[in-house]
């Protein structure tokens, strides 16, 4: 064997390596470390690289390759090799998605458009394409890359926009989609256990709509302001995270431990949460508007506003609701043991069930609350200042005549 033949040779296996390594990396990088840490392995070297550097780099890097094996993509091998390449940079294009960085989206969705009109161009040049096949074969060439062409184009032009501006999951129908396009499209943290450095770094403003954040966990974590709306929460773990301003809603919660979370501020109304556990957690301005048999045991609702809510079998003993306003909502069974429920407003709401024993309902309104038994109530701790319809009020006066006045 000649050295030059034997250069040749090794030149294409180190290129094919070099390609096949890096795409694995880029591939097959847990969503954990791509969208917690921001870094990628390169598993061959054993090292981590920066999320950005390393996706910014794969197509120039695929690049190169192409261009160490141009002696052995002779023929239609060349724009096959170049619509590949294409695929890849879409890939990457999906992964930086999962960032929600402008300048990565935009950057790897225009590589890779160009990289599959460039090797359109190649199938209909005066090149292999000419000499080799059939026309139809030719135009079926030409067609491969021109379909990878356009899936980027609609990437640049739709995809990358709407997950830069948080609607990806709402316009893609996010429920209805299979579970395997969802872990293409939006990240995959399933069952992930954050870890103390991340959560010592903090994580506020991070972005994952629409992820998969079933069984996680991310107890005492900073994710103040973060996006957290369409995401999948069931059984997840945010024992006192920090969740002030974040944006929740809409998501499921189901099964979820959020006690002594500080949710102050978040936007809570259209998130659905059966069983959620919010024991001792703050939700100060945050409206949520629906649970259903959620332990909101010691939770701080102080001045929320909740006109209209659906709270069915909750559990709300010992929590405190001042000034909150509750007027025309459903307070279906819940328990209200214990709760500071001063200056609250209860009108026109719908107490069936409820319970009030050792309740303060100082100042509160319940004129035109319906279906709840004047027994219950005369077992608060005080309604001192309460607004009270006539029957009530004679009720009242006739079980527990000193409750009006303490």
């Amino acid at each position: 064997m000649s050295a030059r033949l034997f250069a040749t040779i090794g030149r294409s296996m180190l290129a094919a390596a070099l390609g096949a390594g890096w795409i694995w990396s880029l591939v097959t990088v847990p969503d954990h470390l791509l969208v917690l840490e921001r870094l990628v392995p390169i598993r061959l070297l054993g090292i981590f690289v920066p999320a950005g550097v390393f996706l910014l780099a794969t197509p120039f890097v695929l690049a190169a390759v192409v261009f160490l094996l141009r002696t052995r993509l002779s023929g239609w091998h060349g724009p096959v090799a170049g619509a590949a390449l294409a695929c890849v940079a879409a890939v990457v294009t999906l992964k930086c998605a999962k960032l929600h960085s402008p300048d990565l989206c935009y950057a790897s969705a225009a590589l890779a458009v160009s990289g599959a009109a460039l090797a359109a161009a190649a199938v209909l040049s005066a090149g292999a394409a000419r000499r080799d096949g059939s026309r139809a074969s030719r135009l079926s060439l030409a067609a491969l890359p021109a379909l990878v062409a356009a899936l980027e184009l609609a990437l640049l032009l739709v995809v990358v926009p709407w997950s830069l501006n948080g609607l990806l999951p709402a316009r893609l129908n996010y429920g209805a989609i299979g579970n395997g396009l969802r872990a293409i499209i939006f990240a995959n943290l399933e069952g992930h256990v954050i870890t103390e450095q991340v959560a010592r770094r903090g994580l506020r403003g991070i972005r994952l709509e629409g992820a998969n954040l079933r069984s996680a966990v991310f107890r005492r974590a900073d994710l103040r302001d973060a996006r957290l709306d369409y995401a999948r929460m069931e059984w997840a773990d945010f024992e006192g995270a920090d969740l002030r301003g974040a944006v929740v809603s809409p998501a499921t919660l189901s099964f979820a431990n959020f006690r002594y979370t500080n949710l102050s501020g978040a936007a809570l109304l259209g998130i659905y949460g059966f069983g959620t556990d919010f024991r001792g957690a703050v939700m100060r301005e945050a409206n949520p508007h629906f649970f259903l048999y959620a332990d909101l045991r010691g939770a701080d609702f102080t001045g929320d506003d909740m006109i209209g809510a659906q709270h069915f079998g909750s559990d709300f003993r010992g929590a405190t609701l001042k000034d909150v306003n509750l007027s025309s909502s459903y307070l279906i069974r819940v328990q209200l043991d214990g709760a500071d429920l001063s200056g609250a407003s209860l009108a026109q709401a719908d107490l069936l069930g409820a319970s009030f024993r050792g309740a303060r309902l100082d100042g509160v309104d319940l004129r035109g609350a319906r279906r709840f038994q004047p027994e219950r109530l005369a077992e608060a701790r005080s309604l001192k200042g309460a607004r009270l319809d006539p029957p009530v009020l004679l009720a009242l006066r006739r079980l527990n005549p000193a409750l009006l006045i303490k």
